[in-house]
């Protein structure tokens, strides 16, 4: 049986399952994954995977090439089904998702392990936009770092040390940094003139980071 014909049969019984029971939650997930998400990737290990959600279930990976097909949302479960044209074979994935802010969480099955990909979503850029460029910090966990905040919502954290690549997400005065191989980072911020503040809840110290460009 080909894998156009699997991939038929479970769209088939999927459905069915759909419309037998509520679907709100996944109509907002759908609305939520329309548009157009960027892999996140530690620095120097591979490319970025552009993917572009489509209203009509329709999506393009942008892979140095445009590979384009379709796909279906069930609760979190995400199908998708495209020609490969490196391999000349239908390719189907299904991963398991879920989206905070403006962070897809991507979790397939490879090679007998699970698979853990982070994307986030472009445009719409407009929400804390006065915390866009380079602030420098006296204390990031001990040391002095450049802190690069850029508007498709990726951060820089350069330290003596190292540099740390990751995204970051606004909601209000929360700020939320997902910092490649550390733990989700949150805290409440104010932003008066070149100087920002940041408190880490459940701590008492505020931290100052001054601006050093004119972003």
């Amino acid at each position: 049986m080909g894998l156009r014909r699997i991939f038929s049969i479970v769209l088939s019984v999927l459905l069915l399952t759909t419309f037998a029971s509520p679907q709100k939650k996944t109509r907002k997930s759908v609305k939520e994954l329309i548009g157009k998400w960027s892999t996140i990737v530690p620095k120097g290990e591979r490319s970025k995977t552009m993917i572009t959600f489509h209203a009509n279930g329709t999506l393009e990976y942008d892979i140095g090439a445009i590979i384009s097909g379709t796909f279906f949302l069930h609760k979190n479960y995400l199908i998708t089904y495209f020609n490969d044209p490196k391999k000349s074979a239908t390719e189907v994935d299904t991963s398991i998702i879920k989206i905070e802010g403006d962070t897809l969480y991507q979790t397939n099955m490879h090679r007998g392990k699970n698979i853990l990909i982070k994307s986030v979503k472009l445009g719409k850029r407009t929400l804390g936009s006065g915390i866009f460029g380079k602030w420098l910090s006296q204390n990031f966990n001990g040391y002095k770092a450049i802190q690069e905040f850029s508007s498709d919502n990726q951060v820089l954290v350069d330290l003596i040390v190292r540099s740390i690549n990751g995204t970051y997400t606004i909601s209000g005065n929360s700020l939320t940094l997902n910092l490649e191989r550390s733990p989700t980072i949150k805290f409440t911020f104010s932003i008066k003139k070149n100087v920002m503040t940041i408190l880490q809840p459940g701590k008492n110290e505020e931290k100052k980071l001054i601006k050093i460009d004119n972003n």
